[in-house]
């Protein structure tokens, strides 16, 4: 091969590399962005079913946030229209349902007076003890 020839090839094997830097940077961050997306729409999907009626649903403000390199999430719940009941009652589901790592801000009022913010963390179950072998049965 000449000189010219091995030229041509540098520069041709350069601009592929490039463009293949480009594209694949791109398609990279909109996979993140989907994921992260899916997520919120999962995490959104998830309270809203866990809300006792239509009635409640209508009376929360949900927000919800999720991390673009993160699994874990922040689920936020305006719920200062409720009674005490339904707040609890509400977190009491949300408890059971939502994956470990999502963190649930619940802003309310008690009694209708003070406002009050907490946070739950939901967290993975606890690890199971090891297996007991069952007794002998007697007779």
């Amino acid at each position: 091969m000449d000189q010219m020839t091995q030229l041509r090839l540098m520069v041709l094997v350069a601009l592929s590399a490039s463009w293949a830097l480009i594209l694949g940077t791109g398609m990279g961050v909109s996979w993140l962005l989907d994921r992260r997306d899916r997520r919120r729409s999962g995490l959104r999907s998830t309270v809203l079913a866990q809300l006792a009626s239509d009635d409640v649903r209508r009376r929360v403000g949900i927000k919800v946030r999720c991390g673009l390199l993160s699994r874990r999430g922040v689920v936020a719940l305006d719920m200062s229209a409720c009674s005490r009941n339904e707040i609890w009652e509400t977190v009491s589901r949300l408890r059971h349902h939502l994956s470990p790592g999502v963190r649930v801000v619940v802003l309310g009022s008690l009694e209708g007076k003070f406002p009050a913010a907490f946070t739950l963390e939901t967290t993975s179950a606890p690890p199971l003890g090891r297996a007991q072998p069952a007794p002998a049965p007697t007779c």
